[in-house]
């Protein structure tokens, strides 16, 4: 019987953001710190909706990146870092950013851009996105 309901297997509802979006919610506190909580939220899910549709290889290196990133971040912070206040979170994920490690900084620039455009994407009214005379040709 099709009742019209849409139901999507792939990936299952993630009631908490998995470690890149927990990451970019983060960065956006800290780099637009007048953001929304609730909009800083979309652009989490945005950002691990992102990583999941990545190629295989792609994705298995930011789970690796992950690991080591989520490791650290909760090494620095004493406890596990899903578990701290938002604003502490957000200046530990920034100071772990800034730090000049190749596979760390690499997923710093990566959630950050995501996340960035996620927040974009929420926030910015649709005609305010293209540029001065039209879309590009």
């Amino acid at each position: 019987m099709d009742d019209g309901v849409v139901l999507d297997f792939a990936r299952p509802p993630a009631a908490a953001p998995r470690v890149p979006g927990l990451v970019a919610e983060a960065l956006l506190a800290y780099d637009v710190p007048a953001s929304d909580a609730e909009d800083r939220r979309a652009a989490a899910r945005y950002v691990d909706d992102s990583v999941a549709v990545m190629p295989d290889v792609t994705r298995a290196g930011v789970r690796v990146a992950s690991t080591l990133v989520y490791g650290a971040l909760s090494t620095m912070a004493g406890r596990p870092y899903r578990r701290l206040p938002e604003r502490r979170r957000a200046v530990l994920a920034a100071r772990l950013a800034r730090l000049p490690l190749p596979l760390v900084a690499e997923f710093g620039r990566l959630t950050r851009g995501l996340g960035l455009v996620g927040y974009v994407e929420r926030t910015m009214p649709v005609d305010a996105r293209e540029p001065a005379g039209g879309p590009a040709r």
